[in-house]
């Protein structure tokens, strides 16, 4: 509930924040008119109050809007200030400044860092769908995967199991020192499970839980930021099934004891 709010908020348009600061400004000019009007009649001294208040929610509106730009701090900046002032709210104008200064430069640093991941994550996936050994292992792992998915018969998982045990142990360790590589990215905060899941989840899972990989290399005890990487996945995955309402699938076979 909170988080589908938040989501609401942010994606007012910018357009309603602006419209809102225009009404307030509007509302503190009325004030210094000998033709106030009716508005002015019936809000009395709450009219300098209501302003500042209108004033406020546009500014909150504004700094957490998911697209806003700098020239949208500086707008709102000066619309605020005017009405501060008209309003006698003075001391109000430096703080606010202060404020969607402070948070106009934290959106500029946080937009920095996702470029960073973003281009950090593609660089990732760049050289893993450029290397050879990759690439096939993952063509049999993914043909074992559908299989299983088809319901294919004992026989036939069988036959598949062996093309894999065809693969090299170079080939095996390559593909699985890319995921312990990003494990360790992991936990140094280089990237998140949240964007690891989303691009890497199916091509983990169907190697670390397939049978011949599991029985050549993670069965006794080998590459063991596999294997917390794997916990920590599965725990990822149940809780996000938990919280959507939407199975999050696990392929591939339970191997671990």
């Amino acid at each position: 509930m909170k988080r589908s709010l938040l989501s609401f908020i942010t994606q007012i348009p910018i357009q309603f924040s602006y419209l809102l600061l225009l009404i307030a400004l509007t509302l503190t000019l009325m004030t210094y008119s000998d033709y106030s009007g009716i508005i002015i009649d019936l809000l009395g001294e709450k009219a300098n109050i209501s302003a500042v208040t209108l004033t406020i929610i546009a500014i909150t509106l504004i700094t957490t809007h998911e697209n806003v730009k700098n020239a949208d701090f500086v707008i709102s900046v000066v619309l605020s200030a005017i009405t501060f002032h008209l309003a006698g709210y003075n001391e109000l104008i430096a703080i606010v400044s202060s404020l969607i200064a402070i948070i106009s430069i934290a959106k500029q640093i946080n937009s920095q860092q996702e470029i960073s991941e973003a281009q950090f994550i593609f660089d990732i996936n760049d050289k893993y769908v450029n290397n050879d050994d990759y690439k096939n292992t993952y063509v049999l792992l993914d043909t074992y995967q559908n299989m299983l998915d088809r319901g294919a018969s004992t026989e036939e998982l069988e036959g598949q199991e062996k093309k894999i045990d065809s693969l090299t142990n170079s080939q095996i360790s390559n593909y699985l020192t890319f995921f312990e590589v990003l494990n360790i990215l992991l936990k140094k905060d280089r990237v998140s499970i949240e964007l690891l899941d989303d691009l890497f989840a199916y091509r983990f899972f169907i190697a670390v839980r397939n049978p011949v990989i599991y029985r050549r290399k993670l069965k006794h005890g080998n590459f063991a930021n596999i294997r917390e990487l794997h916990d920590l996945w599965i725990k990822y995955r149940e809780n996000k099934t938990l919280e959507t309402g939407i199975e999050q699938k696990i392929y591939g076979i339970q191997c671990y004891e």
